[in-house]
């Protein structure tokens, strides 16, 4: 009677341990299942800040001043058929951050009126490429006259001493042409 009473006793102890087990195994699994949807929406906020965050500039601005880099776009508004167009972009970061000159950089620059030496420049057509800055110093000609588009793309590489960015921006400009 006794060990029929112990084995007993053992059994609904078991059951018991398994109930508690399988209870705490599931509330694991919820949890880490609250973990990985709470992931997911911290992920999904940081990248809605991001977004609203950067803030695109106007295609046709001369001079973009972020918090980090600054960007100036130089060159006459208006000028004559017979003059040459002068074109120069600087680039200068801030904040303790410093142009990679590791990085490629890329100024690309569409087909119009304007034409340039190339359509493509790369680090090595930068007059000026170094830590504190990068400079271009373009020329070019446009024998039509009225308001003609510069348009093109800018990009280069700029970092803190831990990690790196990309200024990747278009930019586009009109030009009186008399």
């Amino acid at each position: 009677m006794k060990i029929i009473l112990l084995t007993m006793l053992i059994m609904l102890f078991m059951v018991s341990c398994t109930k508690k087990e399988a209870t705490n195994s599931k509330s694991n699994t919820i949890n880490s299942v609250n973990k990985k949807t709470d992931t997911k929406k911290i992920k999904k906020e940081v990248k809605k800040t991001e977004k609203t965050e950067k803030k695109a500039h106007k295609l046709d601005t001369k001079s973009i001043k972020d918090e980090f880099y600054e960007v100036n776009f130089n060159f006459k508004d208006e000028l004559n058929s017979a003059d040459e167009f002068l074109f120069s972009i600087n680039a200068i970061p801030k904040k303790g951050r410093h142009i990679n000159t590791g990085f490629p950089v890329n100024l690309t620059i569409e087909d119009g009126c304007f034409k340039f030496n190339q359509k493509k420049y790369k680090n090595k057509d930068a007059k000026t490429l170094d830590e504190k800055s990068l400079v271009f110093e373009l020329k070019s000609k446009c024998e039509k006259t009225g308001k003609q588009e510069l348009k093109g793309n800018l990009k280069f590489g700029y970092c803190t001493e831990e990690m790196c960015y990309t200024y990747n921006s278009p930019f586009k400009f009109y030009i009186n042409i008399k």
